[in-house]
């Protein structure tokens, strides 16, 4: 197995091709068969340097030993949401000091608890500030449209991420969103920029963060002003929360602390770069980088090995 694949090392997969028949797509054209801290193994024995990391939502790396091994022994007290488990209390009791809203609910994913502001709300207006979140509205519910830019007049509801992720990762101005309900989204910035999160409740309505306080497993903490109604959560998503606090709370952070130069990097804020230009999965991927887009997320289990490789690739996809 290659340390890092060179272009022409991946071979087509019949795991590709039987994802492909059931509706589900690679868009990095690779099939994993693990992932460990910084790096995604495909079936084809090549290990990557994830800088996608799940849309920036893997913070602490992948598969932390310590995160699963609670996950596994909480397994064994039942895998299906139900009763509240014990496990939830730890996280609530960490979490409320990191922001000023003064109550908070659990969801067992992020789309349950956007379905939930929607319902509570039945906006028939929404604006969104960044490509990301317009996606990723309209994917989960094709009913809706997001604008962006929003257009003249009062919306119903706001979903905005609190720095610029479309241009200098600068903070936001919610003020500027003329909207009834604004809702912070904090997937790509919490505990990323300096601080756990980065709205106030002078600013937003509601904040929510989703997989990034989970390890990247599926999950929803939405902070608010008043008292909003939460879903039952299983407990291993519980212990997942807890021990990925533990982690996130050290007070220094590594992937913070990495050099990172090159002439496509339009901005970087803590641990997210925004590039100046889009790029290709597949291609990167060729040259042993998990990324897309515009974005890369530094987590930490990354090394200056790992920062030398990505900016060696991004080099080639310039040249290429």
């Amino acid at each position: 197995m290659s340390e890092f694949p060179v272009p022409g090392s991946r071979v087509v997969s019949g795991s590709r091709s039987r994802l492909n028949r059931t509706g589900i797509e690679s868009p990095f054209g690779i099939v994993a068969a693990k992932e460990k801290g910084a790096c995604v193994y495909d079936v084809d024995g090549n290990k990557y340097a994830d800088f996608h990391l799940h849309s920036g939502t893997v913070i602490v790396g992948h598969n932390p030993p310590v995160v699963t091994r609670k996950v596994k022994d909480a397994l064994s007290g039942g895998m299906a949401p139900g009763i509240p488990s014990k496990l939830l209390t730890r996280p609530a009791a960490r979490l409320l000091p990191l922001t000023d809203f003064p109550s908070l609910a659990f969801f067992s994913s992020g789309s349950a608890a956007f379905s939930r502001l929607l319902s509570r709300y039945l906006p028939e207006k929404i604006c969104v500030n960044t490509l990301w979140l317009k996606s990723r509205i309209e994917t989960w519910f094709p009913h809706l449209r997001a604008d962006l830019p929003p257009l003249d007049g009062e919306y119903d509801l706001a979903f905005l991420e609190p720095a610029e992720m479309d241009g200098d990762l600068s903070d936001t101005r919610f003020a500027d969103y003329h909207a009834e309900i604004r809702v912070s989204v904090e997937d790509r910035t919490a505990f990323r920029m300096g601080r756990a999160f980065l709205a106030s409740s002078a600013a937003a309505d509601h904040l929510l963060s989703c997989a990034n306080i989970a390890c990247g497993m599926d999950f929803a903490v939405l902070f608010s002003r008043a008292g909003f109604p939460g879903d039952p959560v299983a407990a291993y998503q519980a212990a997942a929360v807890n021990e990925s606090l533990t982690a996130l709370l050290r007070p220094e952070r590594p992937r913070d602390t990495l050099d990172f130069g090159h002439p496509l990097a339009a901005a970087r804020r803590g641990s997210v770069i925004r590039l100046s230009v889009d790029l290709q999965p597949e291609r990167m991927a060729d040259f042993g980088i998990i990324a897309s887009g515009r974005h890369l997320y530094f987590c930490d289990s990354h090394t200056e090995f790992d920062v030398r490789r990505l900016q060696k690739a991004l080099d080639n996809a310039v040249r290429s």
